[in-house]
């Protein structure tokens, strides 16, 4: 080891994790833009991704796994804030 301007500069290698075909095939499942994932163009469903809010594909910057039972409680909970703001409007 030595030191330059007060910082030490190490020789040893550091092995940094390798792709694997099984790593490829993971990172292919839970992938965002999988149009098998996708139902009715809008509304994205995969069980193995274990992301609550996940990238679109385009327009708003993310959405809902509808595969997660949050994302359910997230959706009934904003239906039941507009549906009372409706009833309490009339």
């Amino acid at each position: 080891m030595t030191s330059r301007g007060g910082c030490f500069i190490s020789q040893r290698r550091v092995d940094l994790p390798r792709k694997t075909a099984h790593h490829s095939q993971y990172l292919r499942m839970i992938s965002d833009t999988n149009p098998q994932h996708w139902k009715l163009v809008f509304i994205y469903y995969n069980p193995e991704n274990p992301k609550l809010w996940v990238n679109k594909r385009s327009g708003l910057p993310f959405t809902l796994n509808f595969a997660r039972p949050a994302a359910w409680a997230i959706t009934a909970v904003i239906v039941a804030l507009a549906a009372a703001a409706f009833v309490m409007n009339n």
